[in-house]
C-alpha cells in the first residue's frame, strides 16, 4: 500500500514524490545481530518486472562498440539497448532533484499507467523521440542524470510494452499444486510483542513500550522482518533487560530467587523465553551464569539473546525431517514432580542436610532425580557425591568449583522403596533443592508425513515450536500460553483438527480479543490520534479532551470486535447504524448510550448521522489538520483502506498549479471559501486531473464532520469571518474499478453516512478484508498491488503470486459460506499451509 501526502500546498506536491530511502543503520551489535545472519531464503522475494527481452527491440550482442560520448550519443541507434537493464533502471534508479529523490515509476507507474501516463504507441515509430525525451528532460530539472546507455535501456524497456496490454496479468490459483509456500524468515519482536511477552511469562506489570525503538511498518502493520539492530537499538534492549531483571529480583516474579532459582529458570522459564526446548550447550551456559551467584545476570542474558528477541520461521528441510528417525529420550512426567527444598541463603546447603531426609515421593520405577551441586577441592581432588536408592548407589564427581547440574536416572525403585533421600560426600559439598519425578520415554512424531511427502524438494517446514510461536504471535500478539506450549511438546500441532482447535481457542482468548482490536487500529492508523500531531486548540474545542481522544481510538477496536465476534456481516463495519462507545465518547457525540463510566462500553444502535468506521471520530480526526479538515486525505483513505484501490503519488510537475495555489490562498484567507472549495481550486490543473477529476475530488462530500470528529452542517471560514454552508454532495466514480470514469457506474451520495452505506455494498470491501487480513496474518502483500513501495518491499515472485492467489480463493470461499464473516476470513488465512511450509 502506498502512503500518499495530499496536495494542500504546492510544496507538498514536491514532497509527495520523494523516493523511499532506507536507513540501514550502523553496524550490528553483539550476539543480537547474529540471528539475522542465520536467515536464508530459497524463495527469494525479488522485484517482478514485465517479461521482456532485449532482443525484442534491439540486437542482443553486447560486444558491438557504441559511439556514446561522456554525455551520451545523439542517436538511439548509437547504442545496443538492453530492455532488461532498462526495467531495473525505470523501477529503481533514483534521480536527484535537489531536495529529494524520485524514480520513473513513482510518477509514471510500474507499467506506464500511473498519475502521469505514458502513451507508448506514439513512440513505436519514432524511438528516437522517446530516447531524446528521456535523455534531455527526465526527470525535470535533472538533465544529464540518465543519458547515453541509461536512456537507451529505459527507451527499450518502455517500447517493450507496445503491442500488448500494460495491465498486470491476472494470476490464478494453481489448484493442482498440493502445498503452497511463503518465505523463510526471522522476525524481530515488535514493541507490542515484546511488552506482551514479558507480561505473560514474567508477570511484569509496567508498560515500557515507549522505551523501545519504534517498529518498522509494511502495508500499515508493524513488521520488523528487515529491521536492523544497530548499536542504539541494542543499547535499548540491554537497558530494558537490566530494568526488567531488577524488577524480577525485587518482586519475586515469576519465582523467588532469594534462595536460588537456577532449576526453575533453566528447566521451566528459559524454554518458554526461547519458545523451544533448550540445548545442552545452552543449559551449560546458563548454569555457569547462575554459578556466579547473581541470578539477575541470567535474566539479562536471556532477554538480550537473539533466541528471545527473534521469532524463527526458518523451519527444517522437509527431506531431512522425513529421512531422520526421531530421537527418543526420557523426560520428567510433570504430574509426578516433587521438590525437596530447604531454607534461604544462596540456595545451597551442606550435603549432610539431605542424609535420611523424607521425600514424600512415590517412586515409579523409572525416575529422574536432579539438583545442583557446588564443591571445593580437598587435597587436590574434588569430593565424590553419592546417593543411595533401593540399595543402588549413584555417584557424581564435580569437575569445577562452579555449580553444576546433576541428573540421576533411577530405575527399579517402587512405591515401597525407602522414601528417604540418602546422600553422602566429603566436607565442603553443597547442593540445592532436589527435584524428583517420574521419567517417561518420549519419541517425538515427525508430524503429518503424508502431507510432507507432497512438498517440493527444496521446501522447509516449521517445527512444532516455531509453528506454535507463529500461531500465538499472529493471533494474540504474545508468546505461546501453557496450553499451546504443551500442544507443541506433545505432538498436538500436526494435523488440521488439532491446529484449528488451537486457532479458535486463541482467537477467543483475552489476548486474542485484544489483538483483533489492534488489527483494526493499525489497519486504519487510528491508534495515532492520541499523539501530539492531533492536538487541537482547546479554546476552540474545549470538549476535545485526552479522555475523548483515547475513547475515539478505542471505539475503532471495539467496533471491529463487535463485528468480528458477534456474527455481524463484515460490511456492517462500514455501513451499520451502530457503534460502540463509553461515557466520554457518547457525551462528546451527543448520543444516549447508558454507559456509566469510561470503562463501560456499550453498543448503540439506530444512529442516523453516525455508525460504522467511516463516521467514527477517530477516522475523521486522524485525516484532518488542527485548523481544518483534509478532504483529499479522507477521500484517498476511503479508496486505499476500505476498498484497497491504490492511488499513485502525485506528479512532480507543479508549474501549472502555482497560480491556482495563490488564488486559493487569497480567497481562503479572505474568508470566502470552504475547505472543500479551497482543495478543489488548488487541484484544478491539468497535471492533477489523472487522480483528482474522478478518483479524489468527487469524494469531498464527507465534509459534514469537522477536524475533531464532530458532525456539522456549517463551518467557520478562516479567521472566523463568515459561517459557510458545508457542501456534502459527492459521487463515487469507479466503485469496482478505480480507472472506470464513466457516469453510468458512478454512485451519488450526500454526506459521510450515505457514503459509508455505498462503500459497504461494494465487492472491494471483501477484497480489502482479505488483502489486509493476509498482511496481518502473513506479513506479506497478497498481490503486487499491495506491495509497500515506501518500505522498499520487493515485488512478489511468480510462484508467490500463484500461491497467494490460492489463499485468497480459500478466504473468499470462507467469507461466502460464513455469511460474510471477518472471523472466518482470518481463521482460513491462518490455516493456510503456506504459513507452515516455507522456501
Amino acid at each position: 500500500m502506498r502512503k500518499i501526502v495530499p496536495i494542500a500546498l504546492a510544496s507538498a506536491v514536491m514532497t509527495a514524490c520523494v523516493g523511499p530511502v532506507e536507513d540501514t543503520g550502523s553496524s550490528s551489535a553483539g550476539n543480537i545481530s547474529s540471528a539475522t545472519q542465520q536467515m536464508s531464503s530459497s524463495q527469494t522475494t525479488v522485484s517482478s518486472t514485465p517479461q521482456v527481452s532485449s532482443s525484442s527491440v534491439a540486437p542482443a550482442s553486447s560486444s558491438q562498440a557504441t559511439t556514446s560520448s561522456a554525455a551520451g550519443g545523439d542517436r538511439y541507434s548509437d547504442y545496443i539497448p538492453n530492455a532488461l537493464n532498462g526495467s531495473d533502471l525505470y523501477l529503481n534508479k533514483g534521480y536527484d532533484l535537489g531536495s529529494f529523490s524520485a524514480t520513473c515509476a513513482l510518477c509514471h507507474g510500474d507499467d506506464g499507467q500511473g498519475t502521469t501516463k505514458i502513451d507508448v504507441n506514439k513512440f513505436v515509430s519514432s524511438p528516437q523521440s522517446l530516447f531524446e525525451l528521456i535523455r534531455d528532460e527526465m526527470a525535470p530539472d535533472a538533465e544529464g542524470q540518465c543519458v547515453g546507455q541509461c536512456a537507451a535501456d529505459i527507451t527499450a524497456f518502455i517500447l517493450s510494452w507496445a503491442g500488448g496490454t500494460t495491465d498486470p496479468e491476472k494470476v490464478s490459483c494453481d489448484t493442482t499444486k498440493p502445498i503452497n509456500y511463503s518465505p523463510r524468515a526471522l522476525k524481530l519482536l515488535t514493541v507490542d510483542e515484546y511488552q506482551n511477552t514479558i507480561e505473560d511469562l514474567l508477570g511484569f506489570d509496567e508498560d515500557i513500550r515507549d522505551r523501545l525503538v519504534f517498529d518498522s511498518e509494511r502495508g500499515g502493520f508493524p513488521n520488523n522482518i528487515a529491521t536492523n539492530i544497530d548499536l542504539g537499538r541494542a543499547d535499548k534492549y540491554w537497558e530494558l533487560a537490566d530494568y526488567v531483571a531488577t524488577w524480577v529480583m525485587d518482586s519475586g516474579n515469576p519465582f523467588d530467587c532469594s534462595a536460588g532459582c537456577a532449576g526453575e529458570f533453566i528447566d521451566s522459564l528459559l524454554p518458554r523465553l526461547f519458545r523451544r526446548p533448550i540445548t545442552q550447550a545452552e543449559r551449560a551456559q546458563y548454569e555457569e551464569l547462575f554459578a556466579t551467584g547473581d541470578a539477575k545476570i541470567a535474566f539479562v542474558a536471556a532477554l538480550t539473546s537473539p533466541q528471545f528477541l527473534y521469532r524463527s520461521e526458518l523451519g527444517q528441510k522437509v527431506s531431512d525431517v522425513l529421512s531422520t528417525e526421531p530421537e527418543s529420550y526420557y523426560r520428567p512426567d510433570p504430574d509426578t514432580q516433587v521438590v525437596v527444598t530447604h531454607g534461604t541463603g544462596d540456595g545451597f546447603l551442606d550435603i549432610g542436610y539431605y542424609t535420611g531426609v523424607e521425600t514424600n515421593y512415590s517412586w515409579t520405577g523409572n525416575d529422574i532425580v536432579s539438583f545442583q551441586v557446588k564443591a571445593s577441592m580437598q587435597n587436590g581432588n574434588f569430593p565424590t557425591l553419592s546417593m543411595r536408592i533401593n540399595n543402588v548407589e549413584y555417584k557424581y564427581t564435580p569437575t569445577s568449583d562452579r555449580a553444576q547440574t546433576v541428573r540421576f536416572q533411577v530405575e527399579g525403585a517402587t512405591p515401597s522403596t525407602d522414601t528417604k533421600l540418602n546422600m553422602n560426600a566429603q566436607p565442603n559439598t553443597f547442593i540445592g533443592p532436589v527435584t524428583l519425578g517420574g521419567s517417561v520415554l518420549y519419541t517425538p512424531s515427525r508430524g503429518d508425513e503424508e502431507k510432507m511427502r507432497l512438498a517440493d524438494a527444496d521446501a522447509y517446514v516449521l517445527d512444532p515450536f516455531e509453528y506454535a510461536s507463529l500461531l500465538s504471535y499472529t493471533l494474540t500478539g504474545s508468546a505461546p500460553d501453557t496450553e499451546l506450549w504443551n500442544a507443541a511438546m506433545n505432538d498436538g500441532l500436526h494435523y488440521e483438527d488439532q491446529i484449528r482447535a488451537q486457532v479458535e481457542r486463541l482467537i477467543d482468548s483475552p489476548r486474542g480479543k485484544a489483538h483483533m482490536g489492534e488489527m483494526a487500529s493499525h489497519w486504519f492508523d487510528t491508534y495515532k490520534i492520541t499523539g501530539s500531531l492531533w492536538d487541537r486548540d482547546m479554546a476552540i474545542f474545549p470538549n476535545y479532551t485526552p479522555a475523548v481522544r483515547s475513547a475515539m481510538a478505542e471505539e475503532v477496536r471495539q467496533l471491529f470486535r463487535e463485528v468480528f465476534y458477534n456474527e455481524r456481516p463484515f460490511e456492517s463495519f462500514y455501513g451499520g447504524d451502530f457503534t460502540v462507545v463509553n461515557k466520554a465518547l457518547s457525551d462528546y457525540y451527543g448520543i444516549s448510550s447508558g454507559a456509566s463510566s469510561n470503562s463501560d462500553w456499550r453498543v448503540v444502535e439506530g444512529l442516523d448521522k453516525r455508525g460504522g468506521m467511516l463516521t467514527s471520530g477517530a477516522f475523521m480526526t486522524l485525516h484532518a489538520l488542527p485548523e481544518k479538515t483534509r478532504p483529499i486525505t479522507r477521500a484517498v483513505r476511503v479508496r486505499e483502506d476500505m476498498l484497497c484501490q491504490h492511488i499513485l503519488p502525485p506528479p512532480i510537475l507543479i508549474s501549472d498549479r502555482e497560480a491556482l495555489t495563490k488564488r486559493a490562498n487569497d480567497e481562503y484567507h479572505a474568508g470566502m471559501t470552504t475547505i472543500r472549495e479551497y482543495n478543489e481550486t488548488i487541484t484544478d490543473a491539468e497535471s492533477c486531473y489523472g487522480c483528482h477529476q474522478y478518483k479524489i475530488n468527487p469524494l469531498f462530500g464527507m465534509e459534514d464532520f469537522d477536524q475533531t470528529g464532530r458532525w456539522r452542517e456549517t463551518e467557520q471560514s478562516y479567521g472566523g469571518l463568515n459561517t459557510l454552508t458545508v457542501n456534502t454532495a459527492g459521487k463515487l466514480y469507479g466503485p469496482i474499478d478505480i480507472n472506470d470514469e464513466t457516469e453510468g457506474s458512478a454512485i451519488s451520495f450526500n454526506g459521510a453516512k450515505e457514503l459509508s452505506k455505498v462503500v459497504a455494498g461494494l465487492p472491494g470491501v471483501e477484497e480489502c478484508l482479505i488483502e489486509k487480513g493476509f498482511r496481518f496474518v502473513a506479513g506479506l502483500p497478497i498481490t503486487d498491488k499491495g506491495v509497500d513501495s515506501v518500505a522498499s518491499e520487493p515485488k512478489l515472485t511468480s510462484e508467490q503470486k500463484v500461491d497467494y492467489a490460492c489463499a485468497a480463493d480459500d478466504a473468499k470461499a470462507a467469507y461466502a459460506s460464513s455469511g460474510r464473516s471477518a472471523r472466518a476470513v482470518i481463521t482460513e488465512l491462518v490455516m493456510q499451509d503456506l504459513l507452515r511450509y516455507r522456501k
